[in-house]
């Protein structure tokens, strides 16, 4: 975790090689930040509902996401303008897709 405005390291994760996982070292440095107010840039291969969850629950915590667009991309993605713009997403995140198959004429499309 590195502070711009001071160029110094706030913290850092060491992990095995067998078990080495960005995301989750991720979200475990977020969760141990304690500086107020903040904003998190995160690449294109910290693109995940889990990682973009932890951080909307995370008081302080800001966050600017680039991510794929076009097919690899979240469906929620897939569906913006080709051209700068700024939008808040909502999504219904489950754990399961048949879920989601069994409910999804429940849920509200307009999300």
């Amino acid at each position: 975790m590195h502070d711009l405005l001071n160029n110094t390291y706030q913290d850092c994760i060491f992990q095995p090689k067998a078990h080495m996982n960005e995301r989750t070292a991720a979200v475990q440095l977020l969760e141990y930040l304690n500086v107020g107010q903040y904003i998190v840039m995160m690449d294109r291969g910290y693109t995940s509902f889990n990682l973009i969850e932890n951080c909307n629950r995370l008081n302080n915590c800001f966050y600017v996401v680039r991510t794929k667009t076009g097919q690899g991309a979240m469906k929620e993605i897939r569906a913006l303008p080709d051209c700068e713009c700024d939008r808040d997403i909502s999504c219904r995140v489950t754990i399961s897709g048949s879920y989601y198959m069994k409910h999804k004429n429940t849920f509200n499309t307009a999300l």
